[in-house]
C-alpha cells in the first residue's frame, strides 16, 4: 500500500504544497494535467464523465497519488479530480517524475505496483457491480474504507451520492 512506501514518500519530500478548499477542481479531464499530486492530507474524488453520467472511480486518501497514469502515457488524462474536504497535496510535475524515474528504478516498480493495485481494485469493482447486490456492494465499500483507518469517513466526507456512485446505485438505495 502506498501509504506504506518510503520510496514514493521520499521522492515528493522537496515538492511544492497545494492547499485545496473542499470541491475544488484539482484537475479537469478536458485539460492536461502536467504533474503527479501525492495526497498528503485530505481526500480526493477521481471521476470521468460521459454526457451526463458520473462515474467515480476511486476516493484517494493520504499516501495516494493521482495522475500518475496520465505521465506514463503523457496524453490528456481521461479523469477529473476534484477534492472533497480540504485538502493538501504535494505536486511533482511531469518532467520531474519522468527524470526521477530513469535514475531510480525502485521508483519505478513501486509505482507500477502501485498502479496495478489500484487497477485491480477498480477492476474488480466494476466486475461486483455487475454481479452482486447492492447491499453486498455497499458492505465491501465499508470494509474497503474501514481498511483505509480514516474515522468519520461516512458521511462526513463521502455523500451519500458518492457512495451510491461506488456502488452501483441510486442514493434512494443507500
Amino acid at each position: 500500500i502506498m501509504r506504506e512506501n518510503k520510496n514514493i514518500y521520499h521522492l515528493f519530500k522537496n515538492q511544492k504544497l497545494i492547499k485545496v478548499s473542499k470541491n475544488t477542481v484539482i484537475s479537469d479531464k478536458k485539460e492536461y494535467a502536467n504533474g503527479i499530486f501525492l495526497i498528503k492530507k485530505g481526500a480526493v474524488k477521481i471521476f470521468n464523465n460521459s454526457g451526463n453520467n458520473t462515474f467515480i472511480l476511486w476516493i484517494g486518501f493520504e499516501g495516494d497519488l493521482i495522475g500518475v497514469d496520465a505521465a506514463f502515457s503523457k496524453e490528456k488524462s481521461p479523469n477529473s479530480y476534484v477534492s472533497i474536504q480540504n485538502t493538501e497535496l504535494y505536486f511533482m510535475p511531469y518532467e520531474d517524475f519522468l527524470a526521477k524515474k530513469k535514475k531510480n528504478q525502485n521508483l519505478l516498480v513501486d509505482v507500477m505496483r502501485y498502479l496495478s493495485e489500484k487497477s485491480d481494485e477498480l477492476e474488480a469493482r466494476i466486475l461486483n457491480i455487475n454481479r452482486k447486490s447492492v447491499s453486498a456492494n455497499f458492505a465491501e465499500l465499508l470494509l474497503s474504507l474501514n481498511y483505509k483507518n480514516i474515522p468519520n469517513i461516512i458521511p462526513n466526507i463521502i455523500s451519500t451520492a458518492d457512495i451510491a456512485n461506488l456502488i452501483g446505485t441510486t442514493k434512494n438505495y443507500v
